[in-house]
């Protein structure tokens, strides 16, 4: 634990050897009542100190901590060693982790704790009485964050907030690809209550309650991979830009595309970039084309969508509707500069997570979908790139060695589809 390691820092040291008897310990605290705050634990203040009379010299000592009331029973034992100068002091940082750490239930207000101080000199033990201080942690440290933002490939949608990997100590990380736009950093996925964001520079944070007004964010103005540490104990951030992309092709879709990833380094192989998002419909795809899409400026946007409108994802939505939205990416696509390809909506064996979906019903349904993709695209100069006749079987659904779970792609049928779709780029491209 950090305030272990800070405090047998302090009082290592080496003792006079001599026979000695351990007196009575006598403790004291340099405050009966301590508040914590971000700003000092920023400025590395100290908060508290613990000293003491008697013992020995060459004692080892040990600092008893815990909520008042409990008789110490329940105590943090911090094993100092030995401590010539009779003195420990709690940096501001270190206590509130300390809190936040064992009794997290006390972070954010004002809680009655208890030290005691116990000397040990071979089979000899002295124990201090009990010494009292009411500390107000200031709560900075929390269990979830979550990435969101315009930069982000799910823009500012909850549901596609990325959650970030917990370290030590309040620290958080995150890699992955950003666009130009911006980012801040939610506490809890489902609410834009309570948040972390921009802290007056790009190396500080500043967390935002939901009772404060304002929405600082910070701002990413270069498309590249990066990498995101940021520790919410001491308010700190860094974001590094690990490689710059240069998007030639972006894919636009839903899980088919986003968990392509899992499966091989396709997309990193060729500089590719993966826009796609789980779960989503062609009309969240829509309003993410621009951020997801065109900010990275590619030659060409490769599209794959339709299964979760059929699905009903977001609720019944017609195959007129479905039309409209991809004719309405396209466009802003195109109008962008980018080539676009038009890729059908795959086979399907089923569609497990909606049981009221009849597989029959929605076979049909992305026939008739597949006829207007090619239809449009032929009228639109578009390539179509037809997935469904590569992957269909004899039965009208998914090549069962194709896939794992009746509708997405395993990695036999990502490797059929790879070559499929490069062989289209090229044609596209040249």
């Amino acid at each position: 634990m950090m305030l272990s390691a800070t405090l047998l820092a302090a009082c290592s040291g080496s003792g006079t050897g001599a026979k000695e008897e351990l007196q009575p310990v006598e403790i004291s605290l340099s405050s009966d009542n301590v508040t914590l705050t971000i700003e000092k634990s920023r400025k590395g203040e100290d908060a508290l100190t613990v000293s003491w009379d008697g013992g020995a010299q060459d004692a080892d000592y040990s600092i008893l901590m815990d909520i008042a009331g409990n008789g110490l029973s329940k105590a943090y034992t911090n094993r100092l060693g030995k401590c010539p100068g009779r003195s420990v002091t709690f940096p501001s940082r270190d206590l509130n982790m300390t809190i936040a750490e064992l009794w997290p239930a006390e972070l954010a207000r004002q809680t009655d704790f208890e030290f005691k101080v116990v000397a040990t000199l071979g089979d000899q033990k002295v124990e201090s009485g009990i010494a009292r201080v009411r500390i107000g942690s200031y709560g900075s440290i929390v269990n979830n964050l979550w990435i969101i933002g315009s930069a982000t490939s799910g823009g500012w949608s909850l549901d596609a907030a990325q959650k970030m990997k917990k370290g030590p100590g309040g620290q958080f990380s995150w890699k992955g690809t950003l666009t130009t736009g911006e980012i801040k950093f939610l506490l809890r996925q489902d609410s834009w209550d309570d948040f972390y964001g921009f802290g007056g520079d790009n190396s500080t944070l500043v967390y935002h309650p939901e009772t404060m007004g304002g929405d600082p964010k910070f701002q990413i103005g270069q498309l590249g991979q990066y990498e995101i540490i940021l520790n919410t104990a001491e308010l700190t951030i860094t974001i590094k830009l690990i490689e710059e992309i240069s998007a030639r092709v972006v894919f636009l879709g839903d899980s088919i595309t986003d968990c392509w990833d899992d499966y091989t380094t396709f997309f990193r192989d060729n500089g590719f970039v993966n826009s796609g998002i789980v779960g989503e419909t062609t009309a969240q795809m829509l309003a993410r084309v621009e951020p997801q899409v065109i900010a990275f400026k590619p030659a060409l946007m490769v599209f794959l969508g339709g299964i979760n409108d059929i699905a009903r994802n977001q609720g019944y939505v017609s195959n007129d509707q479905i039309m409209a939205n991809i004719r309405s990416i396209s466009s802003k696509a195109k109008a962008s500069g980018a080539k676009v390809i038009l890729c059908s909506i795959l086979p399907i064996n089923d569609i497990y997570w909606n049981k009221s979906i009849v597989v029959a019903d929605a076979r049909k349904l992305i026939l008739d979908m597949n006829a207007r993709i090619r239809e449009y695209c032929t009228a639109e100069g578009f390539y179509y790139c037809d997935y469904f006749n590569l992957m269909v079987d004899d039965k009208g659904g998914l090549t069962p060695s194709y896939t794992n779970d009746g509708l997405h792609p395993n990695k036999a049928g990502y490797a059929v589809m790879e070559p499929f779709i490069l062989s289209a780029i090229d044609k596209v491209l040249e």
